[in-house]
């Protein structure tokens, strides 16, 4: 089991009850033989934890819980493809809008097709799992065409469209290009969000890219500036 899936699974157990606050988790020996996944996944994981508010680590004290629901907006951590894919599995969309569209110039140029060829573009605000509060970003998912009856099973919002993908036509990701940039928030999206127009944020796209690196989805993400916190932690490689 990987860290994403050991942190989703506490933070269930924390939500529920089964560890209010104040009360410590489970040693980390015996996270490991729970989850069966080494001392250094557990970390990971209680590490996620830790960065949304909801657990205090002591040294000679363990994890304590803090809080019942997270503490940021939302905060991601990156150390593995498996984390990166953790924001769609923490996060629900709300979708605003589905339909098949032929990319303009601008879109074209973002998602790498040509003009006019027609994508399936679905859009909405997202929010972070179990909160009600202001979205977090306001997201564009350009759909390969390929993968367009994927629309009829878009209502359980809480299920990742790459993962809906991959089980409805046995693809598989196997990896995500992201390049994230400054923005200015304007028009619509600023409206969806809730701010004033031009406000600061963060435009993030990812590309899920199938074994043949032929791109099955791209998510256009616009974060506004206090609702998303983005974390990475960088190995040096041996030999280096």
């Amino acid at each position: 089991m990987n860290a994403g899936d050991i942190a989703s699974q506490l933070r269930d157990a924390i939500q529920r009850q089964v560890y209010p606050v104040g009360a410590g988790l489970p040693t980390e020996a015996a996270l490991c033989e729970r989850f069966g996944a080494s001392r250094y996944t557990v970390r990971q994981a209680l590490g996620h934890l830790s960065k949304l508010g909801m657990i205090e680590r002591k040294q000679g004290s363990g994890s304590i819980v803090s809080a019942t629901e997270p503490q940021v907006s939302y905060a991601q951590s990156m150390g593995s493809l498996d984390e990166l894919m953790q924001y769609a599995k923490d996060t629900v969309l709300t979708v605003d809008r589905v339909r098949l569209e032929p990319a303009g110039a601008r879109t074209a140029q973002t998602i790498g097709s040509g003009v006019g060829e027609r994508w399936l573009h679905v859009s909405g605000r997202r929010h972070s799992v179990g909160r009600r509060t202001a979205p977090i970003a306001w997201t564009d998912i350009y759909i390969n065409p390929r993968f367009r009856t994927v629309e009829d099973y878009l209502d359980d919002k809480t299920v990742p469209v790459y993962r809906l993908i991959e089980e409805l036509f046995g693809e598989t990701v196997d990896q995500v290009e992201q390049d994230i940039t400054a923005t200015l928030v304007t028009g619509r999206v600023a409206e969806k969000l809730q701010l004033t127009p031009r406000q600061p944020g963060l435009r993030v796209i990812r590309r899920y890219l199938g074994h043949d690196q032929a791109v099955l989805a791209i998510a256009v993400n616009i974060h506004p500036a206090g609702r998303f916190r983005y974390s990475m932690v960088l190995n040096r490689s041996v030999g280096l």
